[in-house]
């Protein structure tokens, strides 16, 4: 009998601080998004633009509903997530690289246009997209912007990326979505948020 008490001791300890963590997290995410509330004209649209772009998308819609949610949280660099999720919707390639962007964009101590650069380098690369994610949690933990180190890196993944210009890109993209638009039956329905 005394093993089993031990035993359910152990699991509610177990329990307890498995709810006290998830308090805690859950704690963190309404921190950063009550600082600013609903009340703050930039966010509100923001989201409607992101649930526009969310009911009118053919691809990846649940990724672009992931940098919804996320933006629903934030309190800045809304342009920065109205755009992820613009090249989320219309391309289909690199839809991965795109949400963690927006990830580390929730993360950002200062307002940048360091992330948007970052979106459209996620599709203007076919390859070594975890530099792009790396790159973009090391912009959401500087503290001034413009930053000279994180323009270099920029800099460095422009000279290497598969496209030159973003209307590379969505030519690219123009191409496979042809491909496969040729190979998948009409869509009936559409479900919006």
């Amino acid at each position: 009998m005394k093993t089993s008490g031990t035993y359910i001791f152990v699991i509610v300890g177990i329990l307890a601080i498995f709810s006290l963590s998830m308090i805690s997290c859950t704690n963190s995410l309404q921190n950063k998004s009550t600082a600013h509330s609903d009340t703050n004209p930039r966010k509100a649209e923001a989201i409607k633009k992101i649930t526009k772009l969310y009911n009118k998308a053919t691809y990846n819609r649940d990724a672009v509903q992931s940098i919804l949610r996320i933006a629903e949280k934030d309190t800045m660099n809304f342009e920065s997530y109205i755009q992820l999720a613009d090249l989320t919707s219309e391309f289909c390639y690199n839809t991965l690289p795109l949400t963690n962007i927006a990830k580390s964009v929730f993360h950002a101590k200062v307002e940048t246009e360091y992330f948007k650069t970052l979106g459209e380098l996620a599709v203007m690369r076919l390859d070594d997209l975890d530099k792009i994610s790396n790159l973009a949690d090391a912009i959401s933990k500087v503290n001034t912007y413009p930053n000279t180190d994180i323009e270099k890196e920029i800099q460095g993944l422009k000279k290497t990326a598969n496209f030159k210009t973003i209307d590379e890109a969505r030519a690219y993209n123009k191409s496979i979505l042809n491909k496969i638009m040729k190979t998948l039956p009409k869509q009936t329905k559409t479900t919006t948020l």
